[in-house]
């Protein structure tokens, strides 16, 4: 049998000053979900908490600026308020919740959060109101450690020292002063922790964990293991009927799975509601999502496809982009012009069919059978595909492709000229209906059914919108293939588009969005159009789209970090720098611009600089002289990281020691299972779910290749903080009984060693203050707090003498 503790019994060690008569009696008195408070309890848990927000709100609306991701959270509020759809790689609660802090700051959403260091004063945006919102989210964390480290039986002394190191971490602190997620990820977070420790009501934070962030995920998993054993342990007990094992199987499952779903798709189901306009932001998507948004409705195009047609092809699947060309050539290969995959409809994107080439046919008598009859498209038929505004012919040869493989892929071109009459073989495709699985409709599926007298198939036509289609090249036999493997600057950040033989076959079909002929008649014709998607199928859609973004978000970042180097603490994030100047707005959208893909791609020249920039930028310079000498820079309290750090190496070195002594019999163990430590080196004890917990919102992260930071740590963080709580708690009592001391010596001793712990936490906390309040400091301040060589913040840009006091102005 375990020793750990249970979570029903109460702790009567910490009386501070109040009589312990009394406090049974108070404690025999309550029955509600915080009965294990004593009036003590809840009084220092007042103070725990108006300290935390001086903490969280002191300096609030310094600095001025849009810091950091700001530029995101702030932006995507603006989106939200102009009911404007964008995507992101996280769910939309925490989003939502930015939203009504802009919302209840009444801001008008004409400010962009374009830039870091761009001004909120001068567009009135309601900054503070916004970064409240998340400060309280965050000043609250500490009053829950307090209340959870108490139902835990911790005393309330190490509840105290607990509480008080999350208050003063500089981490935690700072992060949750911004208009960012993490706060409302973080605060989720330690609800799961509590309501687990309580065993009540726990599974609503854990939907609303994940409904932040897909980090919160994790405690889904984590909680998930312990659940699965838990009912694992109650099918196991024969006192247990069948029937009380399936009670408690659905009432896991309901509060579990269901209730946790449903509020993570009700979130979704806000943010579709208030997103109901198109923007460019939706192009990515499938026409059918793109259907529900106001703007975003495609009208419905002539059905039947004929030689001669003007059209334009897209790839079938959601994220699939247009057939696209322009005038630019490919730097090498043929070097002729670039053929690629562009999400956004333009001109370029405009092909017309033509009849396959002929040595022995005209071009003169090709054009004279289209504009006389019209004949429709089928499956097999051979077609050429020309560019409309350059008049050129989509193509195809054996020549190695740009980027993708060289083995499996041949390069895809616009070649040949339609006023010069020229034209060959490689521009020649074959048009193959697939089947809603994307198998072909080959020749012998059209012959096959030709017994007992009936008369042999024709083959079906293609028509816009229903038809799923692969072109096939008629003299090297790949298929018309993109992904979304972006070019390189030369191709405008478009996705290359190749001939594949074994690619993946998704990537191959295609179908007609937009379809006219001059000689068919709009009002007559036959018409098609695009479903709208239900909300199920949007809700799928965008989440597979934000599992994709978060996958490929793997571009490198100045202050980004892996996961090793988080625990100690060995880099930080670049918040913001006042000694830098930042663009102006409109220099930020020309580069913007620029870096997308969207100048240039029809050979125009940049703009010169217009004076009037230059001029705006000398006055953003004048204006920005008052930040010179501050910054923002992301760092942790070193006393709480590395003592955490230290709790976690030192648990998971005890337990292997313990399970060896064990498994070899060695007389030691049974001692060190007696002991107060030894009670928490159990997999389902207090200790055991808290190792857990941080070792589900941490190891992940190094499977993953995308753009991470320090500040993704913080989950983690904090149930690393609640071990080294417990086996703090645990060492002190196992040294008080090693010695002998008495109840009032142990506390003596106890008090003694968690206020030296709190003294050099609230020490450090003042030291690094400046660094996560965007204080001004010295050149001489600013290096003595250089204690790692890969703290890389700023100190070359300042100047000495400053004033070193912590309540220097901020202005």
């Amino acid at each position: 049998m375990s020793n750990a503790p249970s979570l029903s019994k109460l702790n009567d060690d910490a009386d501070y000053g109040f009589d312990k008569k009394d406090v049974k009696l108070e404690q025999g008195k309550q029955r509600g979900l915080f009965s294990f408070l004593t009036e003590g309890d809840k009084q220092w848990l007042v103070y725990v908490t108006v300290i935390s927000f001086i903490v969280r709100l002191a300096f609030l609306s310094h600095p001025s600026v849009v810091i950091f991701d700001e530029v995101h959270f702030g932006g995507f509020a603006q989106k939200y308020l102009k009911r404007e759809f964008f995507q992101d790689l996280h769910p939309p609660l925490a989003r939502l919740l930015v939203t009504l802090s802009a919302w209840v700051g009444r801001f008008d959403a004409n400010f962009s959060f374009y830039n870091i260091g761009a001004d909120y004063i001068k567009a009135g945006v309601p900054y503070v109101t916004m970064r409240a919102f998340t400060a309280v989210s965050g000043a609250v964390v500490p009053s829950i450690a307090f209340v959870t480290t108490r139902a835990m039986n911790l005393s309330f002394f190490t509840s105290l020292a607990i509480a008080t190191m999350l208050i003063f971490d500089n981490g935690f602190a700072t992060q949750s002063r911004l208009i960012l997620l993490d706060s409302y990820l973080v605060l989720f977070t330690t609800l799961v922790a509590f309501f687990w420790v309580l065993f009540q009501r726990q599974r609503e934070s854990i939907a609303l964990a994940a409904s932040c962030k897909w980090v919160g995920l994790f405690t889904v998993v984590a909680i998930g293991i312990y659940t699965i054993v838990d009912l694992w342990n109650i099918l196991g007990d024969v006192n247990n009927s069948m029937k009380t094992v399936g009670r408690h199987f659905m009432s896991r499952a309901l509060s579990l799975i269901v209730v946790p779903l449903t509020i993570y798709a009700a979130t979704f189901w806000v943010h579709f509601a208030l997103l109901r306009d198109f923007s460019p932001a939706a192009s990515s998507l499938s026409i059918e999502f793109q259907q529900t948004l106001r703007g975003g409705e495609l009208s419905p195009t002539m059905a039947n496809v004929y030689f001669g047609s003007q059209i334009r092809i897209r790839q079938y699947r959601s994220e699939g982009a247009f057939l696209h060309s322009h005038a630019s050539v490919y730097p090498a290969g043929s070097k002729q012009q670039q053929v690629t995959g562009y999400h956004h409809r333009d001109q370029n994107n405009l092909w017309i069919v033509r009849r396959a080439f002929d040595v022995n046919r005209t071009y003169v008598e090709e054009e004279t059978d289209e504009r006389e009859e019209l004949v429709q498209l089928r499956h097999l038929d051979e077609l050429r595909l020309e560019h409309v505004p350059t008049g050129r012919f989509l193509h195809s040869h054996v020549v190695d492709p740009p980027i993708s493989n060289k083995e499996k892929q041949k390069e895809v071109s616009c070649y040949g000229h339609n006023p010069s009459k020229f034209s060959d073989y490689n521009d020649n495709w074959r048009i193959e209906i697939v089947d809603s699985v994307g198998n072909s409709i080959t020749e012998e599926d059209e012959d096959a059914d030709m017994n007992d007298g009936k008369e042999k198939k024709r083959k079906p036509f293609v028509f816009a919108i229903g038809t799923k289609f692969r072109l096939a090249h008629r003299m090297i036999g790949c298929k018309l293939h993109s992904r979304n493997k972006a070019l390189p600057e030369w191709g405008f950040k478009q996705s290359e588009v190749t001939c594949g033989y074994e690619t993946l076959r998704s990537n191959q079909i295609w179908i007609v969005e937009s379809n006219e002929h001059p000689l068919a008649d709009p009002n007559t014709s036959l018409k098609s159009s695009f479903p709208k998607k239900s909300f199920l199928g949007k809700f799928i859609e965008l989440n597979k789209k934000m599992w994709d973004t978060n996958a490929g978000l793997s571009a490198h970042h100045p202050f980004g970090s892996r996961p090793d180097a988080w625990p100690l603490l060995a880099r930080g994030i670049g918040f913001w720098n006042g000694n830098h100047v930042p663009k102006t707005e409109k220099q930020h959208k020309e580069e913007k611009n620029k870096k997308a893909g969207k100048k240039n791609a029809s050979g125009e020249e940049q703009p010169e600089e217009d004076p009037e920039d230059k001029l705006e930028q000398a006055q953003l310079a004048q204006e920005y002289v008052k930040f010179k000498g501050q910054q923002m820079y992301l760092l942790g309290n070193p006393v709480v990281w590395w003592s955490s750090a230290a709790a976690i190496g030192i648990y998971v070195l005890t337990l292997l020691t313990f399970r060896i002594c064990k498994r070899r019999n060695f007389s030691i163990a049974a001692k060190i299972e007696r002991s107060s430590f030894g009670s928490q080196l159990h997999f389902f004890s207090l200790s055991g779910f808290m190792f857990i917990q941080w070792l589900w919102h941490y190891i992940p992260f190094f499977g993953m290749r995308r753009q991470l930071f320090l500040h993704h740590y913080l989950p983690a963080l904090y149930f690393a903080v609640l071990l080294f709580a417990i086996l703090l708690e645990a060492v002190l009592a196992g040294v008080s009984s090693a010695v002998k001391l008495n109840d009032q010596n142990s506390r003596r001793l106890k008090i003694a060693v968690l206020s030296l712990y709190v003294a050099a936490t609230i020490v450090v906390f003042w030291k690094l203050a400046p660094l996560g309040y965007g204080l001004r400091m010295s050149k001489t301040q600013c290096e003595s707090l250089k204690w790692l060589k890969r703290w890389d913040f700023d100190c070359s840009s300042l100047v000495d003498p400053v004033s070193n006091a912590i309540v220097t102005s901020a202005n």
